[in-house]
């Protein structure tokens, strides 16, 4: 395998010269999750997202944890976990090796879309907090809903490669529509998705001590009926919270846009300035801090930090 040096050019070991860490992230998007970790823990970094070499860069998960073998105190990895640390597949020593951070949900969207933040969002977004949708309520019955279709899901990835329920086929079950109604706080959005994974659970067999087995490990790492939408595939859930506040939202924007424009375009155009994308603001969230996953993530770098 090449040496650290083949992917450093000459403005990388400068930094690392200068004292900053040089820390490798999948891609562009998941700077901001890492960069604002690094600086709670006032640890001075550079963040790239990927390998480099002369021709190209490498992106993603499996060509940052080629570089496992090269780690340090001044070189790191941070990686989305995916179902690594539900599976517990330590591929590339990713819970052992103190040089790599991961994000123990699936991945750093996760926590951008916990349920307790949401209202915030809702209210930056459109300016307004005239709504009633209560979203931990809404993903506490959501992950009540799937739990027993994801350990069937878990359960065929680890034993059976995914052969029988594959990834495309249980996020199919449990996806929300393009454009949900959110009336009386999802109810028809959830009996929908519980009628599809109640008949999905009659198709599939798998012995019931084998999967109590399994669920007594999941449990063990912190999975519950509850918070089962932790560790669901990040854009996944990243795209059907961003449905849910577009439905909350628009609404409210467009009555206010309406109402305002017909008394004082002044304030029209000031509101219509400072309405703010629903991507943008939700990717930006940092209200997951008291997240007991994140905590893991804490409890990493202070490990980290000490042995530095």
């Amino acid at each position: 395998m090449p040496s650290i040096t083949t992917y450093l050019n000459a403005k990388h070991i400068q930094q690392i010269h200068k004292g900053k860490i040089l820390v490798i992230v999948e891609n562009e998007d998941d700077i901001p999750f890492w960069k604002r970790i690094f600086e709670h823990f006032g640890i001075a970094s550079r963040i790239c997202a990927g390998i480099s070499t002369k021709k190209r860069t490498q992106r993603g998960k499996e060509a940052v944890l080629k570089q496992e073998k090269n780690t340090n105190k001044q070189y790191v990895l941070c990686v989305d976990s995916d179902y690594d640390y539900l599976t517990q597949n330590n591929k590339h020593n990713i819970h052992t090796n103190p040089f790599i951070f991961q994000t123990y949900t699936y991945s750093y969207e996760n926590y951008t879309c916990l349920p307790h933040s949401l209202t915030g969002i809702c209210n930056e977004i459109c300016l307004s907090d005239d709504f009633e949708f209560d979203f931990v309520a809404f993903f506490e019955k959501y992950s009540s809903i799937i739990y027993p279709l994801f350990l069937c899901h878990l359960y065929d990835k680890i034993y059976h490669n995914g052969e029988n329920l594959p990834i495309s086929t249980f996020y199919q079950c449990i996806d929300l529509p393009q454009h949900p109604k959110i009336h009386a706080n999802g109810s028809n959005i959830l009996a929908n998705i519980k009628h599809k994974v109640s008949q999905k659970l009659t198709e599939i067999t798998i012995p019931s001590q084998d999967l109590k087995a399994l669920e007594i490990e999941l449990i063990a790492l912190g999975l519950s009926h509850n918070n089962s939408y932790l560790f669901l595939r990040g854009h996944n859930i990243f795209d059907n919270t961003v449905k849910i506040i577009e439905q909350i939202c628009y609404p409210i924007i467009s009555a206010q846009k309406s109402k305002l424009y017909a008394k004082n375009k002044d304030k029209y155009h000031e509101y219509v300035h400072n309405i703010k994308d629903v991507k943008t603001v939700l990717i930006l969230n940092k209200l997951y801090q008291n997240s007991e996953l994140f905590s893991k993530i804490e409890n990493d770098f202070i490990t980290y930090k000490v042995q530095s």
